[in-house]
């Protein structure tokens, strides 16, 4: 998974290893540190999205799917249990513009909406250009103006939603997502 921060540095973390790395505007490794929790255990987390005003990146964990609060050192603070369903977490968003958290499954129908406190604040079903379920949802990303981006693993392109009714708006090919 890859996030940033608004200090422009870039981290991320690779499939499985529990490392948080970073790295500058230019590419070059500043940091890898062991994602932890508070007892020493190690935390895998598979997507983060940035929250600027806790300063901490909100995560989903593999085969848990737990959302988890990680800071630029990689300390882990559990925060709630996530989406339910297959274990691998391929979409995880902080929404700036009201606080809260965005969680999908791999290649899921759907993206489970929490407040930052895990009450479940409802599950968004993205559509395609003919109003149909997309159904493979695989990365998600909030945008501006009301909208959300998600991957679309099979077709391999990137979607932008209407983040309240998931209406489709938009696409571009994106290779092999």
């Amino acid at each position: 998974c890859i996030s940033a921060d608004c200090r422009g540095d870039l981290y991320y973390t690779n499939y499985g290893q529990g490392v948080l790395h970073k790295m500058n505007e230019f590419g070059a490794l500043l940091s890898s540190n062991t994602i932890l929790d508070a007892s020493g255990n190690v935390r895998y987390i598979d997507e983060m999205g940035w929250d600027e005003g806790r300063q901490v990146f909100w995560g989903g964990e593999l085969n848990t799917n737990a959302i988890w609060t990680i800071d630029r050192d990689g300390l882990a603070t559990y925060q709630f249990p996530g989406m339910g369903g297959y274990g691998l977490t391929d979409g995880l968003d902080f929404d700036p513009t009201d606080g809260t958290v965005w969680h999908s499954t791999d290649v899921s129908s759907n993206i489970a909406h929490f407040s930052s406190t895990g009450l479940l604040l409802g599950t968004l079903t993205l559509l395609d250009e003919n109003n149909n379920p997309e159904g493979t949802i695989s990365g998600v990303e909030m945008g501006a103006s009301n909208t959300i981006w998600a991957g679309n693993s099979p077709i391999d392109d990137i979607r932008r939603c209407d983040k309240t009714t998931g209406a489709f708006v938009s696409r571009f090919d994106a290779g092999q997502v």
